[in-house]
């Protein structure tokens, strides 16, 4: 299967996990992964999502989006489901999805949240808030998006000191970074456990 992920720094390859969840599932027979991941992005923040969305290879199955609390650390409202102006979170995901099915409307496309960060995670209003009018929006247009790694997720726990020494301390000899622990990047273990939940919603 061809894909085409986009997202954020826990989608792009970085310093902080040797081996990410792209690369775990490019491993597997027949799957050729497209990354255009981005760290510091998101639908509105920084190098937005929108301007993508020209890269994606022609050829592809499906196009998978991850949504990144990367917007909730801007100083824009989340807004509500009907924006269309770049004046709000929904807004800019509004005009995101317009364009990517103007476009690969003949495409699979899917949304998923890749792992909770300790600032955003189940019971924080903010982010509680965003999944809830992303999810509407995707309903709205037919999109599965899948929130399980945000609602449910029992293994990805950063605000518990154990579960970020286990699945958050940075473990990339290659770039020289290791030992380092936070509470936003997943290292290797911490993605190879992203890639046997998206592996699932991607169908491979």
């Amino acid at each position: 299967m061809k894909i085409t992920v986009i997202g954020d720094s826990i989608t792009e390859y970085n310093y902080r996990a040797k081996k990410n969840w792209v690369m775990y599932l490019d491993d597997i027979n027949d799957t050729k992964i497209q990354n255009l991941g981005i760290s510091g992005t998101g639908f509105a923040k920084k190098d937005p999502y929108i301007n993508r969305i020209g890269l994606i290879n022609g050829d592809v199955e499906l196009i998978g989006v991850a949504v990144s609390f990367n917007d909730l650390n801007i100083e824009l409202p989340i807004g509500e489901i009907d924006d269309f102006e770049e004046k709000s979170l929904m807004g800019y995901l509004n005009r995101f999805v317009a364009k990517l099915l103007e476009i690969h409307s003949d495409k699979k496309i899917i949304f998923y949240v890749q792992n909770v960060w300790s600032m955003y995670r189940p019971g924080k209003s903010r982010s509680d808030e965003y999944i809830s009018k992303v999810e509407q929006v995707c309903q709205r247009k037919n999109i599965d998006f899948y929130t399980e790694m945000y609602y449910e997720d029992k293994d990805l726990r950063p605000w518990e000191w154990e579960n970020r020494l286990l699945y958050f301390t940075s473990d990339n000899e290659e770039l020289g970074d290791t030992g380092l622990v936070d509470d936003v990047h997943p290292n290797s273990e911490g993605h190879r456990v992203i890639a046997k939940k998206l592996r699932k919603y991607f169908g491979i």
